[in-house]
């Protein structure tokens, strides 16, 4: 395979466009929401004058004559600040989970039912969905969204049930399905972070997180509560973890992936 420069295309609405200044697509394990910036060209004013909000967004991205990825969304706000670029902040595929409103009640019905129940009705494709154990005797929505419902879900297993909810998370894969549970996420191959071979920087415990912090070259279609092994020689670190949180940043002839990875402390 010959990888012929970075591939980074973007398309909203009816534009499509190849003059891309800078392009980040960020998502972290126990957040609702992926997100994207994007920087463009655009001297003649022509998507500034565009109403772009909610307008579909496609980032397709990678190396030329290697692998692409896409993530998509919607637009949520625009920025002119400079008159030749336009930047556009947008949410990711799991917007509905986030505002889809769902009145409902169960009976004696298991957890992973009920969310299943919820991601459908928001308009999700399925992924994996764990069954922690127990069967709630009485569970009521009111108004509550998907992500809400998983959150109280947990919440209600570890507080009445007893069982450690933490590293559990409700979430959506590269692919776009839903997934819950304690587990990484499906893959074909495991990427390789080793000295000498990708790793540009390890940071330990930074950010406000407290994770450590792996920097390497672009890393296409990799995302948080995904699997990676980190090798690195001089910090003594040669093991698998997984992807609390990702970020894909493309900027000129620039391509990076930063990967957090940590202890979990799941937010319900």
């Amino acid at each position: 395979m010959e990888i012929r420069g970075i591939h980074n295309e973007v398309i909203i609405g009816r534009f499509r466009s190849h003059r891309v200044v800078e392009s980040v697509i960020s998502a972290r394990r126990h957040h609702p929401l992926s997100r994207a910036t994007i920087r463009l060209a655009d001297p003649a004013g022509e998507l500034a004058r565009e109403s772009l909000l909610d307008a579909p967004v496609t980032i397709t991205y990678g190396h030329r004559g290697g692998a692409l990825s896409s993530w998509s969304g919607t637009v949520s706000a625009t920025t002119t600040g400079n008159r030749d670029q336009i930047e556009i902040d947008c949410v990711g595929v799991e917007r509905p989970l986030a505002t889809t409103r769902i009145t409902q009640s169960w009976r004696n019905e298991a957890p992973e039912a009920i969310i299943t129940y919820a991601a459908e009705q928001a308009g999700m494709d399925m992924g994996m969905i764990a069954a922690p154990g127990p069967t709630f005797p009485h569970f009521v929505s009111s108004h509550s969204t998907p992500w809400e419902i998983a959150k109280s879900c947990a919440r209600t297993c570890e507080q009445q049930f007893g069982i450690n909810m933490q590293n559990w998370a409700f979430w959506v894969d590269s692919e776009g399905r839903v997934n819950w549970g304690d587990f990484a996420g499906e893959q074909v191959d495991v990427p390789v972070v080793a000295t000498g071979a990708g790793l540009i920087r390890h940071d330990p415990d930074s950010g406000q997180w407290f994770e450590n912090r792996v920097e390497t070259f672009l890393l296409p279609g990799f995302w948080h509560s995904e699997r990676f092994h980190l090798k690195d020689d001089r910090r003594g670190v040669d093991n698998e973890f997984r992807a609390l949180a990702v970020e894909h940043r493309i900027s000129g002839k620039r391509a990076r992936t930063t990967i957090h990875m940590g202890e979990e402390y799941g937010r319900f």
